[in-house]
């Protein structure tokens, strides 16, 4: 059970989400207190039915990308912060997000072959499914090509065209 309470003229609501963690968002400026309480129910209801969600402020990424080089100005030599401050200013445009970003570093890993249990971990999801459910369309040409070994190994089939060429003494040969 939650309340309503103000603090310096605004309402803010104080409630417990569905993972215990209390959550206290502030309501605009003029909100009144009928409307503060409507907000509240429809949080309550969220709670109970274990679907809410509670708002991040997601940085730009010109933000996150100034605060970076911030960080690193003090620890590197100041051509170099140059150079890192170039490559931010003129290789990244304004509409990047910082999401995307790790949208692609995740993408970048599954290609090169990395266990989607290291990458679940490094992404921080809860577990490997919620990756899967993300990533699952960017695995096709790898199950593809596993699925083409495997019929090549036990049917000792010509190679398909899709499964890569694998060089005598190295594992399997044609």
């Amino acid at each position: 059970m939650g309340s309503v309470r103000k603090r310096d003229g605004r309402y803010f609501l104080d409630f417990y989400d569905q993972h215990g963690v209390r959550q206290r968002p502030f309501m605009p400026k003029g909100a009144t207190k009928a409307q503060v309480k409507a907000q509240l129910r429809a949080c309550e209801e969220m709670v109970d039915k274990g679907t809410l969600l509670s708002v991040k402020e997601v940085p730009k990424f010109s933000e996150a990308a100034a605060d970076w080089l911030n960080y690193k100005r003090a620890k590197i030599r100041e051509t170099t912060w140059e150079v890192y401050e170039g490559h931010v200013r003129n290789h990244f445009d304004a509409l990047v997000r910082f999401h995307d970003l790790r949208h692609t570093n995740a993408s970048l890993r599954l290609e090169n072959g990395k266990n989607i249990k290291y990458i679940q971990t490094h992404l921080g999801h809860a577990n490997p499914t919620v990756t899967l459910n993300v990533y699952a369309h960017l695995m096709n040409p790898t199950n593809q090509e596993a699925a083409c070994r495997l019929e090549n190994a036990v049917f000792g089939a010509v190679w398909h065209h899709l499964a890569p060429k694998i060089k005598r003494g190295y594992g399997l040969s044609p």
